[in-house]
């Protein structure tokens, strides 16, 4: 079936951006403030001149990443997070849940669980999710317990995520390959990286749901960390996405990406529209035809924020290498899997944070 949104029409679309989504975009991916290839510490201005298009990834303004100190001192002052301001902003997210009509998921959560739903730290979190805006994160949230009550239930909803305790029978497979990681390195901008390898997926037809609570719990992992959480939320999540599907045969690669489209119809759904995670990037690897077909079907669902924070590789394992590296994303943050320098022991992890969660949460 033809893609309904394909590269020409990415192409099309990031060349029609406004100049200062632009910009935007090219700070979330950045993940610091950007200077001028001048280098003369000034901010590029909106009408500097468009760069020449990269063969494999978007054009974005001419800037350079950069970290320093003062310049994370600057992005970490947000006036919204004032105290005062953050309680405002709390008291209209309470007056916009108000006027939501249909929220039966919600209602009973504050019978279930009052302290959990109504804590100042988890209603931030939607908050940040959704730029500040009081009405967008009310609207997420009831969306989040609606959605969470049907993927683990209800007497398992209204509390934080545990690993392994949250999981289901049908789940052991996906949880066991980890085709989603939370990375133990953050990027030179201390973003958390969450890294999706689709060979690791349990491509089944029915186990849609299980690679669901993974992502879920996965993501969690990054938003409820006890020491990073709040930055998590605060700065976003950069994702790096790859097939690690190559050497599959033609009809078994055709029947994973009709797997793959039906359960990225769902997560992106969940990644906009209902979990409290800001995506600040995303980097797709493409080696092969097949995983750019795929790409192109899932482009359209991506919807356009996070199509203008997403860039594509094709070229070779030390092209793809040093073009990470643009947006503070070095070779030993990098799964071995990609080239990259890090051996990531996802096994051990996941026993880790089992513990740790028993330890923080129990185990009922």
């Amino acid at each position: 079936q033809e893609p309904e949104f394909n590269f020409d029409h990415l192409v099309n679309e990031h060349a029609n951006m406004s100049p200062e989504k632009l910009t935007q975009a090219a700070r979330d991916l950045y993940g610091q403030e950007l200077e001028n290839e001048a280098g003369d510490g000034n901010d590029m201005e909106i009408d500097d001149p468009p760069p020449q298009q990269h063969p494999q990834r978007m054009p974005y303004p001419p800037l350079n990443y950069r970290n320093n100190e003062m310049e994370q001192q600057q992005q970490n002052r947000n006036p919204n997070e004032a105290p005062a301001k953050l309680e405002l902003l709390l008291t209209q997210m309470d007056q916009a849940l108000e006027v939501i009509q249909d929220k039966e998921a919600y209602e009973l959560g504050l019978f279930m669980n009052p302290d959990y739903l109504e804590s100042k730290k988890f209603l931030t979190m939607f908050l940040r999710s959704d730029n500040y805006n009081p009405q967008a994160a009310a609207k997420r949230m009831v969306l989040y317990w609606d959605r969470k009550v049907q993927l683990f239930g209800v007497e398992k909803a209204f509390r934080p995520l545990r690993i392994p305790t949250d999981f289901q029978p049908q789940d052991e497979t996906a949880a066991a390959n980890g085709g989603f990681r939370l990375l133990p390195e953050r990027d030179e901008a201390g973003r958390a990286i969450i890294f999706s390898y689709r060979r690791y997926y349990d491509n089944r037809h029915d186990r849609i749901d299980s690679m669901l609570r993974l992502f879920w719990c996965i993501a969690h992992a990054a938003l409820d960390d006890p020491e990073e959480g709040d930055d998590v939320q605060k700065d976003g999540v950069v994702g790096i996405t790859a097939n690690g599907m190559d050497d599959i045969a033609a009809d078994s690669m055709l029947q994973a990406c009709s797997n793959h489209l039906q359960f990225y119809t769902a997560f992106y759904n969940d990644l906009l529209n209902v979990l409290p995670i800001k995506v600040a990037g995303i980097h797709m690897f493409a080696p092969n035809p097949w995983v750019k077909l795929l790409i192109e079907h899932v482009l359209k669902l991506q919807g356009p924020h996070v199509r203008a924070r997403l860039q594509i590789y094709d070229g070779t394992t030390e092209e793809n290498l040093e073009n990470l590296e643009d947006y503070g994303i070095t070779p030993d943050m990098v799964p071995a899997e990609l080239g990259g320098a890090l051996d990531f022991n996802y096994h051990d992890w996941f026993m880790r944070k089992g513990a740790e969660d028993a330890a923080r949460y129990g185990r009922g």
